[in-house]
């Protein structure tokens, strides 16, 4: 059922108000003319509700904000979410509302209007109730409620937060209706190892079947490493990093596990990246993943300093192609560089800078060849100048490249995406490396997010202040030492993280990645790739930062992923047609 209300009859007082339960109604369309600035109605929900908003059918520009309490008689009150999309898009918005909550809405002019503008609107609310929602799938991981970009409504710090950093996410509850993930599609990860006992991982790391039913100190399958039950660790300190000599019998260790003598807290990187791709959901403890089930394959290729050394990469990246890995994600930021002083002989250097060339364009060439995605981080070297709000050339990789991204931004590897990090306001984060070049970006969270508060009266700056939108995530637990302990979450089960820098951006897509194979096993990696790009918001914010303005959006992803036709889905169509009038 459906009720078609006029705004002008709604308003502040209790007769006034909009009373919705799901049970009784699915729809009501609010249909009028904005004749002030703005226009505040109450709800009341009578149980606890999923609601959706959408404002459309606009001649001018609207805006539409979602309050916990009255704005008029707090001012200083803050929207908890909105959707202030410009121009005439639909704007959307959703929340969870409890039994007998009272949430208030403001649609708003968008300045500069005038009084020939045309204000004419209509608000679509539809309702379900909670936990009965077709639409969503939640995880009952506790930390859920940190992962604000898998879903925000359940973002425990909504009230700490602003409304523009509250109506953004990538979509997971309503991609997770068409599938959890799949252990079919092993995930490489080159880092610093994957801490291979914690409770949220344990379960989901990639299995060489034939090293685990093998015998021990054994190469059973034959691929020249002995009992790489789960990924194998290429750091040696025996070996020669500026050689390009082949690796040594014996070199490295299996697993991938991250080494005790590790340098402390960077030492948990890749565990955090193997959470984002792939931390076991629903299962009751700690995060979820964007795959809630999946095939973590731990290639550690970190020094003890975590530095990456150019030959233990490419060692790596041979390993997970000729093993079976449908994605490699490489969150490098770190890597270790030569110079002309390190080498004695005369032209040694170049020597050596043309082997390393040569040796990584080999690796790309063959993941091309065996259809294997690879997905980089853009690296984390922007900085956002406070006088110009220009971009130093340092973060841009259009003037200037890591030596890895020049490699695989070659026109004919149709099978890399280089990944930059958006914040939760859909802007460009400031630390993000950019450039045409860069693909698409994802949340790469923020720990220290400003946000900014203004007077109500004179709408000038009045104070700020931080909130913590850094993606929280897995990280080193069983043998944490003390000081990793005090910095990370402690719940009985494990240890996590708040994090952010492209490194986390880059697991996203890969997840993402994973997640459309997992479905689609026939895909190639192009296909994947045009997938993600294809199904990418367009943000205005990004286009200068961005090629396209792209950021990930994993609910579009998988609709395009079963065939449905998005851009025929998002064309603007009536929400308050003739008939219901």
């Amino acid at each position: 059922m459906s009720q078609v209300l006029q705004l002008d009859e709604l308003g502040l007082t209790q007769d006034q108000s909009l009373n919705i339960d799901p049970n009784e109604r699915e729809f009501t369309f609010i249909q009028g003319n904005l004749a002030k600035s703005s226009h505040i109605f109450r709800i009341r929900a009578e149980q606890k509700s999923d609601l959706y908003f959408q404002l459309g059918d606009l001649s001018t520009d609207l805006d539409l904000y979602l309050y916990r309490s009255n704005p008029i008689e707090e001012p200083n009150t803050r929207a908890f979410t909105s959707g202030s999309r410009s121009g005439l898009q639909d704007d959307g918005a959703f929340t969870m509302v409890g039994a007998d909550e009272d949430i208030y809405i403001e649609i708003r002019k968008n300045p500069p209007a005038s009084f020939r503008d045309d204000f004419s609107l209509c608000l679509q609310i539809r309702a379900y109730p909670t936990g009965n929602n077709p639409n969503l799938t939640i995880p009952n991981d506790p930390l859920f409620e940190r992962q604000w970009h898998l879903f925000n409504a359940t973002f425990a710090e909504q009230i700490s937060g602003s409304a523009s950093n509250l109506n953004f996410d990538l979509g997971a509850p309503e991609s997770w209706y068409f599938s959890i993930g799949s252990k079919d599609v092993p995930v490489a990860i080159i880092d610093t190892g994957i801490d291979n006992q914690h409770p949220d991982l344990i379960g989901n790391l990639w299995i060489n079947e034939a090293e685990k039913n093998g015998f021990e100190n054994v190469d059973d399958d034959q691929n020249g490493y002995i009992d790489d039950i789960h990924g194998w660790d290429f750091f040696d300190p025996r070996r020669n990093p500026l050689s390009w000599t082949p690796t040594f019998t014996g070199a490295g260790r299996a697993n991938g596990d991250v080494r005790d003598s590790q340098a402390e807290i960077t030492r948990s990187h890749g565990t955090h990246v193997a959470g984002i791709i792939g931390a076991e959901g629903n299962n009751g403890i700690g995060t979820a993943g964007i795959n809630w089930s999946s095939s973590l394959m731990a290639l550690n290729a970190a020094s003890d300093e975590n530095m990456f050394r150019d030959n233990d990469i490419v060692d790596a990246m041979h390993y997970a192609i000729d093993n079976g890995a449908k994605i490699i994600n490489m969150s490098l930021g770190s890597v270790a560089k030569a110079s002309p002083d390190d080498f004695k002989k005369p032209g040694a250097y170049n020597d050596f800078l043309d082997q390393t060339r040569s040796q990584y364009r080999k690796a790309f060439r063959k993941a091309a060849k065996k259809d294997v995605l690879i997905v980089m981080a853009a690296g984390n070297n922007g900085q956002l100048s406070s006088e110009t709000q220009g971009w130093k050339n340092i973060g841009d990789l259009d003037k200037s490249s890591h030596s890895i991204h020049s490699h695989a931004k070659k026109k004919h590897l149709s099978n890399v995406l280089l990944v930059g990090s958006v914040d939760p306001d859909r802007r460009i984060s400031t630390y993000s490396s950019y450039g045409q070049r860069v693909d698409i970006a994802a949340p790469g969270g923020n720990k220290d997010k400003p946000i900014f508060e203004t007077d109500p009266v004179t709408g000038q700056l009045s104070s700020t202040r931080t909130a913590d939108y850094g993606i929280v995530s897995t990280v080193l637990s069983g043998r944490a030492n003390p000081l990793e302990h005090s910095i990370s979450i402690a719940t009985d089960d494990g240890l996590y993280r708040s994090e952010n820098g492209t490194s986390m951006a880059a697991p996203m897509v890969s997840g993402a990645a994973a997640l459309i194979w997992g479905v689609n096993p026939s895909l190639s990696a192009k296909d994947v790739k045009r997938i993600l790009l294809k199904s990418a918001d367009k943000l205005d914010t990004l286009k200068p930062f961005i090629k396209g303005g792209k950021s990930l959006n994993l609910y579009n992803a998988m609709l395009t992923a079963y065939g449905y036709d998005i851009d025929a889905m998002t064309e603007s169509s009536p929400l308050c047609v003739p008939e219901m009038i």
